[in-house]
């Protein structure tokens, strides 16, 4: 059977309504609207980002959309793995997903909510705070001199605790070489930068070509290594991307 897709249940809305009125005054505040969609798919899995599996995908509807009456954003979830989750994990993912919704704000107009022209708040995503890209074979080979062994060390030390509260020692006491930082984590209150956004594109679609690194969310499906460590320039002609592509790529998220 090939692929189906129905509207969310009733108790997924009402999920996401009681984290966004716990967690997202910003959301609440600017009136901006979901739409939440289940999908199937009998043949394998029906979610996908770059060929990766995904639980569920986050994207912002477009302006033009919206204008026709569309909601400004849409979740939309893999029906058979979201059954075989509980309650706790099924509010996680939820969590998950309207954490990358950011409202965007005009700072000069006294931080406002952003509208387009039909009148709606403008969105953008919100990257997420760690990405990796990792081949188990060549960590397998190169142990503590690969990319993918650096970076699950990096990981482990600044945020063990909270990403690995299952482990009885979260602080190793041996020191790796480890991969160095660019600065400070952004944080993840609603003055994020709004990088690769261009204030001109009221539809929140105005995205600049990418660095080539993994996920920035303003260019969304994408899997490199984490801003930390750059990511090898291809070799041999590079495919060009078309505006809308990237437009459309730059506004969607999974997790």
């Amino acid at each position: 059977m090939p692929k189906k897709y129905e509207t969310s249940p009733d108790d997924v809305a009402e999920l996401a309504d009681s984290l966004i009125e716990k967690h997202y005054p910003d959301l609440k505040q600017a009136g901006v609207t979901i739409e939440f969609q289940n999908v199937w798919d009998d043949n394998g899995t029906p979610l996908s980002l770059r060929g990766h599996p995904c639980q569920a995908i986050v994207k912002i509807i477009s302006l033009a959309d919206r204008a026709a009456g569309a909601k400004d954003a849409k979740i939309t979830i893999d029906a058979d793995n979201w059954e075989n989750l509980d309650e706790p994990q099924r509010a996680a993912l939820m969590d998950h997903e309207l954490y990358h919704l950011c409202v965007r704000r005009n700072p000069k107009d006294n931080d406002n909510v952003k509208l387009d022209t039909a009148g709606r708040p403008m969105l953008r995503m919100r990257q997420h705070d760690v990405e990796v890209g990792w081949f188990i074979e060549i960590a397998e080979r190169h142990k503590e001199n690969s990319i993918e062994v650096m970076q699950a060390r990096s990981i482990w030390e600044q945020d063990g605790q909270i990403l690995f509260p299952f482990l009885d020692d979260p602080a190793p006491g041996e020191q790796l070489r480890t991969v160095p930082r660019r600065g400070k984590r952004q944080k993840p209150a609603d003055e994020t930068p709004e990088l690769n956004m261009t204030d001109e594109d009221e539809d929140g679609s105005g995205v600049k070509a990418g660095d080539g690194e993994l996920y920035k969310e303003p260019q969304t499906d994408v899997e490199t290594p984490p801003a930390e460590t750059p990511a090898p320039k291809a070799r041999g002609r590079k495919k060009k991307e078309t505006a809308p592509q990237a437009a459309d790529e730059a506004n969607t998220a999974a997790a």
